[in-house]
């Protein structure tokens, strides 16, 4: 369900269902998402969770497909702008060097990222690609 004009999903379906019809823990109330992801979940009829937004310290991430881009990258366009955007890998010195400059909040963002995930994020004026 898109509110205030946000983005279409880009799941083909979702829907809300409580943590007990979803087969989560019994007695956990909390509403949560779940959709397809991809084609083959979907003609499969295998929900998954779907989380598209994520808050991390003081900055809101957005997903797309396995990409996460932070609010102050959104603006980016990945394909447009590859000459301007830093690629790093996860766990590689060049990564170790950026998460000492970064402050507590922009490592806290660096640290929501899973293994099969990238994230795309402004910091001092550069965007990075974290694979």
């Amino acid at each position: 369900m898109a509110v205030g004009g946000a983005a279409p999903s880009l799941r083909p379906s979702a829907s809300i269902v409580s943590g007990a019809a979803a087969s989560e823990p019994a007695g956990q109330d909390s509403a949560a998402v779940y959709g397809y992801d991809d084609k083959k979940d979907y003609e499969a009829g295998k929900l998954n969770r779907v989380e598209g937004v994520r808050q991390v310290a003081n900055q809101a991430l957005y997903r797309r497909g396995q990409v996460w881009i932070a609010n102050n990258a959104a603006d980016v366009d990945l394909d447009k702008s590859a000459d301007k955007v830093k690629t790093i890998d996860r766990y590689t010195d060049e990564y170790f060097a950026l998460v000492r400059k970064n402050t507590t909040d922009e490592n806290q963002i660096l640290a929501t990222q899973k293994g099969d995930e990238e994230l795309v994020i402004k910091l001092r004026d550069q965007v990075y690609r974290i694979r």
